[in-house]
């Protein structure tokens, strides 16, 4: 996972997940205006996959002010095999747990695309 302030050009009152398969068992994920503390020390992610899902998981290592900001974070799936495949973020940040974003798609063929939802 990588991190940084936003520039895709994405509006801020959207959360998104631009999505890549881009070669045989090769998919990136961009997580744009992911919502966390404008002083998050570390932010860190976790992928998990299942049979048909893809579930990345995203937290921030400490609360340093009161106040909420917008990053983008990638990710990189290797060896993922082709198929129909659940995506879900979930943040387990500020001491909760927040269902985040989620959608389905085909990754039988290379494919891109963009899912968003307002944040």
């Amino acid at each position: 996972m990588t991190g940084a302030q936003p520039d895709s050009g994405v509006p801020s009152d959207l959360d998104c997940v631009e999505y890549s398969y881009v070669e045989p068992g090769t998919l990136l994920l961009h997580h744009i205006n992911a919502g966390f503390n404008c002083c998050p020390g570390e932010l860190s992610g976790e992928v998990d996959i299942t049979a048909d899902s893809v579930i990345i998981t995203e937290w921030e290592s400490e609360y340093g002010c009161r106040c909420e900001c917008p990053y983008d974070l990638e990710y990189k799936v290797l060896h993922l095999p082709p198929g129909l495949y659940h995506i879900h973020l979930i943040d387990v940040s500020h001491g909760g747990y927040l269902e985040g974003l989620q959608f389905d798609v085909d990754l039988n063929l290379p494919v891109s695309g963009i899912y968003c939802e307002e944040g």
